[in-house]
């Protein structure tokens, strides 16, 4: 009898384990194919993340290089135009839509939006280059860049929805598969413990894979959450990056409707009209030049980079010229200013005069202090070739003293008075000498 009973409860368990079995195994199909559609939109939401970057990147690249002038900022601009850059996110999607006709729908619409979006980014950096600042200016501030911008992250924002969606469904999926392996596992545990203990051991490994199972759904649910958060907080950084680019733009704006730089090119030939125009043509005044040093001061802050003040005086020029008549004296200033101004090559580098014979010159965002030093020399040579004025030939020195940001000043004062020091410092060693500030030993 009790034999009876055991072959029965064998042939129960048998039967348990085996209906148990078939049933946990289409479970697990079931499981594995919810795991392949989160993998699946799991990638996909990772390639629109990355496409949202460039895009951003690209449009603060293309903004700083407006405002500034500097190809610096360029370099994240080319990086994303590059074979791994945007294109690369591109073919991505459209590998992970080969199964998919409404993702391939997004995508056709999206993939000119994109194209179109550089190649308007492309025109104003041409433009820029072409024209300069107010006329990349004008392209930049225009509704059609913005209407582009718009158009493709609504685009991106509706993808994005329904990949979330696609990944919440195979979530449940999945989580409801796992529910009812656990279910049956447990439930032919539990009368196969009654029935067999060798059921029981069996049912046992088979619940501890399904609970194994369970932890890496859990593990890929928490990196997903991980994941999303990263993305996120990437997403907020690039778009206080963004905010800040925006109001530096308008505040450079609002500062040049009110001053503009009155500029000679090296033939003397005038490029714009300053709204406050000095004696002097060619030169900032007085005011532009704070602005300006306040404003790169800021720059390189945010930047980590270093700027420089260049003052030089000219030596042993009045006597000689006074015996010539003012006209002469005036002359020669307006022959320096060009010569120095043939100099600086960049827009965003500044010549004024603080008066008589003394000069300043603002450089800004240089990589290390050996480049002030290397215009300087560039300054010490121009103006050292004889001054041909009126039918007269002048030779003139000069004296030079350098201070940089932030290693002699961290402000508009500090600096105007260490260079200041230098060059009387250059003054007292001779002619033709340049000095860097040296911060005094206490």
């Amino acid at each position: 009898m009790n034999r009876h009973l055991s072959k029965i409860a064998f042939a129960l368990a048998v039967v348990i384990i085996l209906g148990t079995g078939t049933f946990i195994f289409f479970s697990l199909r079931t499981l594995i194919e919810s795991n392949r559609k989160v993998s699946h939109t799991l990638k996909t939401l990772n390639s629109l993340e990355h496409l949202l970057v460039h895009l951003t990147e690209l449009e603060i690249s293309e903004r700083g290089y407006v405002i500034t002038g500097d190809e610096h900022y360029l370099e994240p601009y080319f990086s994303d135009l590059s074979p791994d850059g945007i294109q690369q996110q591109l073919i991505d999607l459209r590998q992970l839509s080969a199964d998919d006709p409404v993702l391939q729908s997004s995508l056709e619409s999206l993939v000119p939006l994109v194209t179109k979006k550089i190649l308007f980014m492309q025109q104003i950096i041409n433009l820029r280059v072409a024209r300069g600042f107010e006329a990349a200016k004008a392209s930049i501030t225009s509704n059609i860049g913005n209407e582009m911008t718009k158009a493709s992250l609504s685009l991106i924002e509706t993808i994005k929805q329904r990949e979330t969606r696609i990944l919440q469904q195979a979530s449940t999926d999945a989580s409801a598969s796992l529910q009812y392996s656990i279910f049956s596992i447990a439930a032919g545990g539990g009368v196969g413990s009654l029935l067999l203990l060798l059921s029981l051991i069996l049912l046992n490994r088979e619940f501890a894979a399904r609970r194994r199972a369970a932890e890496a759904l859990q593990q890929l649910n928490c990196e997903l959450d991980q994941r999303v958060e990263e993305r996120t907080s990437a997403l907020r950084d690039y778009t206080e990056k963004l905010r800040l680019s925006e109001e530096h733009f308008r505040l450079l704006l609002d500062a040049t409707k009110e001053y503009a730089m009155f500029m000679l090119n090296p033939q003397g030939e005038v490029l714009t009209w300053n709204k406050d125009e000095e004696q002097l043509k060619g030169l900032a005044n007085r005011r532009l030049l704070s602005e300006r040093i306040n404003m790169i001061i800021g720059l390189c802050r945010r930047s980590k980079t270093m700027a420089a003040l260049i003052i030089f005086d000219l030596d042993k020029t009045k006597p000689d010229i006074d015996a010539l008549g003012h006209g002469i004296g005036d002359l020669l200033l307006q022959q320096v200013s060009i010569r120095t101004l043939g100099i600086l090559q960049r827009s965003s580098d500044t010549l004024a005069r603080l008066g008589g014979d003394q000069f300043v010159v603002l450089v800004s965002q240089i990589g290390e202090k050996a480049n002030a030093v290397r215009i300087a020399e560039k300054i010490l040579k121009a103006l050292q070739e004889p001054f041909e004025i009126e039918g007269h030939a002048l030779s003139i020195t000069c004296s030079i003293g350098i201070a940089v940001f932030p290693d002699h000043g961290e402000n508009e004062l500090t600096l105007m008075k260490n260079a200041d020091d230098a060059m009387n410092a250059s003054k007292s060693q001779g002619e033709n000498i340049i000095t860097v500030y040296a911060t005094p030993v206490v």
